[in-house]
């Protein structure tokens, strides 16, 4: 059966999320690995998967643009929400 987007449309895959954001599919990989992206990865069986609620809200905070990590340490990072992994069965 193929996969069909549509069927999840209040949850973002990381790659729709690094796109949302308009970063790099690695980088949002990379954050979500380091509990660094600013909102909240839910794991759904083996997806990882944030909500579009969230991902919208952060971005209709006026949130900065995320920084690379490596980037200067004197520039200030953007505030970001808590991060809590969440398994869901």
């Amino acid at each position: 059966m193929p996969r069909d987007e549509n069927l999840q449309p209040g949850t973002y895959s990381l790659e729709q999320t690094a796109r949302r954001l308009g970063i790099g599919t690695a980088t949002v990989y990379r954050l979500a690995a380091r509990n660094k992206l600013p909102v909240p990865v839910y794991y759904i069986g083996a997806q990882k998967r944030t909500l579009v609620a969230d991902v919208e809200a952060w971005l209709a905070g006026g949130r900065g643009l995320l920084k690379e990590a490596g980037d200067d340490a004197e520039e200030e990072e953007p505030e970001a929400v808590p991060v809590r992994r969440r398994r869901v069965s």
